[in-house]
């Protein structure tokens, strides 16, 4: 699943990545950043929501038994920074 179909699948069982936030004690943008990038607590009760494992939303970041894998952190899965003039390098 992209982050479209996870936030719609979401959506589609009346929930929001705010409420989902709010149920684990989470800001909210660490919901909504879990779409992009791993954030473990985050992505798990996205997961935990879906009744579904991290593996299988994010089978790129977690191995089947629920750890990152090596070399996967949240600093390299985040946009390019961009350069002076506001276009990304």
């Amino acid at each position: 699943m992209d982050r479209f179909e996870i936030k719609a699948a979401i959506e589609r069982k009346g929930g929001s990545l705010q409420s989902i936030a709010d149920a684990v004690a989470l800001d909210g943008s660490s919901c909504r950043g879990a779409l992009r990038y791993p954030i473990p607590a985050a992505n798990k009760a996205i997961a935990d929501y879906l009744n579904t494992t991290v593996h299988a939303l994010w089978p790129a970041w977690y191995d089947e038994h629920g750890n990152r894998r090596p070399g996967v952190s949240s600093a390299i899965l985040r946009r390019p920074p961009s350069s002076q003039n506001g276009h990304a390098v």
